[in-house]
């Protein structure tokens, strides 16, 4: 099976991923304010990373819609925290070559 066929849906308390009309796992929360609760994430076949596309989603959904994330579960909990991380690594990364992209240009102009 291809994940691109999988399709999310999104109602007013689920996050639904399904291929060809089965259920293949989804995130429960609620909205309260600007704060996305998300409750409990379940993936009903193991090894495809059916969590990580949830949460992906859950997370694209919220920041278009302006919602913050709080994970109660502990699956939105460690993805989380691996996407802050990542973030993180890149963010010294791009640090790292705007710092020799300046001691380049300051090397050349000396």
């Amino acid at each position: 099976m291809i994940i691109a066929m999988i399709k999310m849906t999104v109602t007013d308390k689920e996050i639904l991923a399904t291929e060809e009309g089965k259920l293949l796992g989804k995130i429960e929360f609620t909205l309260v304010g600007n704060k996305m609760t998300i409750l409990h994430t379940y993936a009903y076949e193991s090894g495809r990373g059916i969590g990580t596309l949830l949460m992906g989603h859950a997370v694209k959904w919220a920041n278009e819609n302006n919602y913050t994330i709080i994970p109660v579960c502990s699956f939105a909990q460690k993805y989380l925290k691996k996407i802050e991380w990542l973030r993180i690594l890149w963010l010294n990364e791009m640090l790292n070559l705007h710092m020799l992209e300046k001691c380049s240009t300051f090397v050349q102009n000396y």
